[in-house]
């Protein structure tokens, strides 16, 4: 979809993944930060992304504007800013759709 957001993006992603058993064992979570900000944690066990590399991403322009992202615990997770969480879900959707 050539002008799909990047929440429906990740929609697709996530559809790609579900083969009747991927979805019931891992959960995408997308939820809000007090400081304020953003959390997101995008499992990858089982996916074509489970063993590639990425490089932590560190973006800080202001104590709003703010975005970070690294592997752990085979999941892409990343903190960002309160007006940054489409930042961060294209930075997930640049590394999976890049060979």
């Amino acid at each position: 979809m050539p002008d799909a957001t990047p929440l429906e993006c990740l929609e697709g992603w996530y559809l790609s993944q579900c083969d009747g058993g991927w979805e019931h064992e891992n959960e995408i979570e997308i939820r809000s930060l007090d400081n304020p900000g953003w959390w997101i944690r995008i499992p990858l066990s089982g996916t074509n992304l489970q063993a590639r590399p990425f490089g932590r991403l560190e973006v800080e322009r202001s104590d709003d504007d703010w975005v970070r992202a690294w592997l752990e615990d085979d999941s892409w997770c990343a903190a960002a800013g309160p007006l940054n969480l489409t930042e961060a879900l294209n930075a997930f959707l640049a590394w999976a759709e890049s060979r």
